[in-house]
């Protein structure tokens, strides 16, 4: 954060709250993306006050409470003023009211079991004037305050409550030996995850033989470091994004502050950093294993100040920063950009798109101060962002923008909870009151062992609650919903936890579990799908000790008023066992899957596809998938084709691929006949559970690594 002048322009007093209709010319210009709404709102403008540096807060009760400084003077050191806590309707920004800090409920802060942790930079501290010599002499970054006061960059500090926050208990965390004081940013730089880690960018200045490493004595020599736990902030370390320090030569006219942090799709934590007298420059840097280490921090292409990082429910991810004014630039104002491959790459500034771009800038008097925008995504997809600005009438005041997304090209999963225990194989159906996954496969003392526990996810309080068990403990059935809305769980391994075999029971769910008409065979690796008023069974095997001699091609077929299964006609190709299906009109769709076992070249995958005609009992051969896999899963997306995820095998699509778990998510448009990839799920797995609900789909727990079952816990929000 940059001194800047004092306004020499004042109004008269006040603060509002009013929706605004300002001109975003420059997203109609060519090349900008079009957003078809943009409302902007006062947040909290006064004369004589200096409001900046907005946090933005989502609350349980759907309100989002904006905190910000209110300092008497544009001086960034001077925290005279302190700060005000706002609580504001993104629905109806009229509805807002002065709250106290005690009210608010900090996201970053709740962790399990009733405690709360954090950490963070003391950033600028005051001391008398006496003690400047001193504080210079032991490296620390010193600025007058005025004729009795400086102020200096201080430690690092974390703090841990046992019992909700009620009480406290504070420590110190040593910066690294090279390091003399550090400076932290707004709530954009803290990542959390469900794991435990808990991630704070922060920077300081790095001195090696009584020098600073390069530039001068103040930001010019920042470096970005992170305080880091993984054990819900019980305990912390410090981690050098550059151990040694930046290269000079990378960086030649300043080092990187002010960072924000994200998590894409991929699993990677992206840090974006602003470079301080670099022409707003900022430079990415990405760390696969949770911040632990990371990559050599690389110019983004993205010019702006201080920028913000959020992962938007379709997986892209949104960039918002302000502008300054700079050489010969003539806008100042607050901007955003979306990328399409998290955050690797980002589109070019005739492609950015302008929230605002009416901030004040004058010679020698005003230095065009504005930005450090925040943003979340409100429940019906829009963004709400809040920044600071000053206008032509020289206040600088917090304001706010909610605004449409433009389209995105891909979609990505979103992180949720994970599951109450790692299961592969189970089935996913969507019940009263959120998704469910019904039994599976987990391993415990060295052997498989088999689930009878029905865990459901409530979408709305994104909280996991356990539903009364499956009458047996049962894997690798199939589920599907009848076209009375009943539920039915077909064959798989069904039995003991400790034991289960091949099964024909069928479960009928209409309130309770009731016993069905049994399959003609067992059956275990099938697939089942509902069409119309009928359910339908599709190959699988009897025999899972002997996939060859098990496998079958056989469909059954099946109305609800009906006591017997009748015989469809047979896939066309032999018989399929761990494939994937959905049903799509009046068709089922088959893909992938394993046909055999061959001694001398093992599993065999398949990548063939086919559709089976309910109506006309027929099948029809599709062109191949991406990808020859087994344990893939499939839902159907209406207006859209049937998504293809995971799985294990290899994709066709790539020279000299080799057999892995997958995550690749494919989209297969029923009237072209083409796949293009369409998401990644966030870790590699096979045999996962799957439900669907309009416009989102499910992906619980599956195999991520041989004998090895995931908690992961994921939801794909599809665009129209």
């Amino acid at each position: 954060m940059e001194i800047c002048r004092k306004m020499k322009r004042v109004f008269v007093p006040f603060v509002v709250l009013a929706i605004m209709a300002l001109s975003a010319r420059a997203n109609n210009e060519a090349g900008n993306p079009v957003v078809r709404k943009m409302r902007h709102a006062v947040v909290f403008k006064q004369k004589g006050v200096y409001a900046a540096w907005p946090v933005l807060f989502p609350q349980p009760n759907g309100r989002v409470v904006v905190v910000f400084r209110s300092h008497a003077s544009a001086n960034h050191l001077d925290y005279r003023g302190g700060a005000k806590w706002i609580a504001v309707d993104p629905d109806d920004p009229s509805n807002w009211s002065e709250i106290s800090e005690p009210e608010v409920v900090n996201p970053d802060l709740l962790k399990p079991g009733g405690t709360q942790a954090g950490a963070w930079s003391l950033g600028w501290v005051q001391a008398p004037i006496a003690e400047k010599e001193t504080l210079k002499a032991q490296h620390k970054v010193v600025r007058d305050l005025n004729e009795t006061t400086v102020s200096y960059l201080g430690e690092a500090r974390c703090r841990f409550s046992k019992d909700d926050g009620k009480t406290w208990e504070f420590k110190e965390i040593p910066l690294p030996a090279e390091f003399a004081g550090s400076m932290g940013y707004t709530r954009t730089a803290t990542l959390t995850k469900p794991n435990g880690l808990h991630l704070v960018a922060f920077y300081g200045r790095r001195w090696r033989d009584g020098h600073p490493t390069f530039g001068v004595e103040g930001y010019e020599s920042m470096e970005e470091l992170f305080l880091r736990s993984t054990d819900h902030g019980k305990t912390w370390s410090i981690v050098e994004q550059v151990p040694g320090g930046l290269d000079t030569k990378k960086h030649p006219s300043g080092g990187l502050n002010e960072t924000a942090l994200v998590e894409n799709s991929r699993g990677e934590i992206v840090a974006l950093s602003r470079a301080q007298g670099d022409g707003h420059l900022n430079f990415a840097s990405f760390s696969s294993d949770d911040g632990l280490t990371w990559s050599e921090p690389v110019d983004s292409g993205i010019r702006g100040n201080a920028p913000h990082l959020l992962k938007l429910r379709d997986g892209r991810i949104l960039c918002t920063y302000g502008f300054r004014r700079w050489r010969s630039e003539p806008t100042v104002g607050v901007f955003a950009l979306i990328s399409e491959d998290g955050g690797h790459t980002w589109p070019s500034r005739d492609h950015q798109i302008t929230l605002r771009d009416d901030g004040w800038y004058e010679d020698g008097v005003v230095p065009g101060d504005t930005g450090y925008p925040q943003s979340i995504q409100l429940a019906d997809g829009s963004v709400f962002t809040v920044y600071y600005i000053t206008t032509e009438e020289g206040i600088t005041h917090i304001a706010a923008t909610r605004w449409e997304l433009p389209p995105g090209k891909t979609a990505g999963w979103e992180n949720l909870s994970p599951m109450p225990q790692p299961l592969g194989g189970g089935a996913g159906v969507m019940m009263p009151g959120g998704s469910a996954i019904i039994g599976g496969s987990y391993w415990g003392e060295k052997e498989k062992k088999f689930s009878d526990a029905i865990y459901r996810f409530n979408g709305t309080t994104q909280v996991w609650d356990t539903l009364p068990s499956f009458p047996v403990a049962a894997a690798y059935g199939s589920g599907v919903r009848q076209s009375d809305g009943s539920f039915l769980y077909l064959g798989g391994f069904q039995g003991t936890r400790s034991k289960a075999e091949a099964s024909r029971q069928c479960w009928k769910f209409s309130g309770a579990w009731k016993k069905d008409a049994p399959l003609p065979l067992p059956l275990v690796f099938h697939e089942a799908a509902t069409v119309g008023n009928e359910v339908f069974v599709i190959g699988g095997t009897t025999d899972p000790e002997d996939l060859n001699a098990g496998a079958q091609s056989k469909v059954w077929r099946k109305k609800p008023d009906e006591s017997n299964w009748r015989a469809g006609r047979a896939l066309p190709d032999g018989g399929r066992m761990l494939f994937a299906s959905a049903a799509f009109k009046n068709s089922i769709y088959v893909f992938c899957g394993l046909t055999g076992v061959d001694k001398k070249k093992g599993v065999l995958n398949t990548a063939t596809a086919l559709r089976y005609d309910v109506v006309k009992d027929r099948w029809e051969k599709l062109p191949d998938a991406p990808v020859a896999a087994r344990g893939c899963k499939a839902v159907a997306l209406p207006g859209k084709g049937i998504l293809l995820m995971g799985g294990y095998g290899k994709r066709t699509d790539v020279a000299g691929a080799e057999d892995g778990f997958l995550k690749e998510c494919w989209l297969y448009d029923v009237g072209t006949k083409t796949y293009v990839l369409y998401a990644e799920l966030p870790e590699a797995v096979m045999t996962q559970a799957v439900a669907v609900e309009g416009r989102k789909v499910w992906s619980f727990g599956g195999e991520d690594k041989p004998g090895q079952r995931s908690p992961q816990a994921c939801v794909l929000f599809v665009g129209e």
